[in-house]
């Protein structure tokens, strides 16, 4: 088993894609009542949503075993979590670690009774009383369990039918980690449709010039590159990087609007490899492209000819 704590990016990444999944709902309101008591630990609700995770997708996959996996489970999550704080120089005591265990354990049980699967949830009263050893169940379970509702038993039910885990999507980097909550088509078309809008400057020139800002061939290949990210989740390896007319900043800018704005479920991540790997004028050194990614210059709208929607 691998319990995991998460870098800033990645737990920034999380509260993006999960702010509307109704086990982090959940998670995030069993979380407030114990905060203080995790204070050197900094364990965060992106961090119990994505080890409750862990512990369920190996019961999906070995459900034969299920009462082996619950017998060691807490010196498992314990055991792990401790070790994984040892490796990332996070400060903790004995009770701040129990407190992280008893909140990954207490979340699986509810994942376990909402997938209505027997050979699961038989365990969760064997589970209660490992949890009722090392905290006090009811300072986790009834907050959480006033914000249990159907929408968390429906999600659960489509992630044993998407057939594909977190913990996996995790450990690859996806930019979705979450397999249930995939970009609708009908979202997918309004999204590309707002970046076309966004981008559409670029078919002209600059100002106070009769320059082009990119060739309509160049134009072409960029508006297909972002289709492409935007319905795949990949970005384009591109054999020839194109070209434009426009600063570094300006168009390291206008992607940080259409991350902002229509690109956000994309992430992050992603939009910055689309400008390193499409663009040929960011070269080799793509280390601003993080650290400026949000510095606006200070002519952006006049150079787009209309004041352009901020980043929300």
């Amino acid at each position: 088993m691998t319990i995991r704590l998460l870098t800033n990016d990645q737990r920034k990444l999380l509260r993006q894609q999960l702010r509307d999944n109704a086990v982090y709902i959940a998670v995030k309101q069993a979380y407030k009542s114990r905060e203080t008591d995790m204070e050197r630990l900094h364990f965060s609700p992106e961090e119990i949503f994505v080890n409750c995770f862990v512990c369920f997708d190996r019961m999906l996959r070995e459900p034969d075993r299920a009462e082996a996996i619950t017998d060691t489970l807490w010196d498992d999550v314990f055991n792990d979590l401790r070790n994984d704080a040892d490796d990332c120089g996070r400060s903790y005591d004995r009770q701040e670690m129990e407190t992280a265990a008893s909140l990954v354990l207490y979340t699986l049980m509810v994942l376990t009774e909402a997938s209505h699967r027997w050979e699961l949830a038989r365990y969760n009263g064997y589970l209660m009383q490992m949890l009722a050893c090392h905290s006090n169940p009811d300072d986790i379970c009834l907050p959480m369990q006033a914000c249990i509702s159907g929408e968390l038993a429906e999600y659960v039910g489509a992630y044993i039918e998407a057939d594909e885990y977190i913990s996996d999507r995790i450990d690859n980097q996806s930019p979705t980690p979450d397999p249930v909550r995939k970009i609708r088509r009908a979202d997918r078309s309004r999204i590309k449709e707002g970046i076309r809008r966004r981008l559409a400057f670029m078919k002209g020139v600059l100002p106070c010039s009769s320059q082009s800002i990119m060739r309509p061939a160049d134009y072409d290949i960029m508006t297909e590159c972002v289709d492409y990210l935007v319905e795949n989740g990949v970005v384009r390896k591109m054999r020839r990087k194109i070209t434009t007319c426009l600063s570094n900043a300006h168009l390291r800018y206008t992607f940080y609007l259409i991350y902002r704005n229509e690109g956000r479920d994309i992430g992050r991540s992603l939009w910055l490899e689309f400008l390193a790997e499409t663009f040929a004028q960011f070269g080799d050194s793509t280390s601003s492209l993080a650290n400026h990614f949000s510095d606006k210059p200070h002519n952006y709208d006049m150079c787009t000819g209309s004041p352009s929607p901020e980043a929300e």
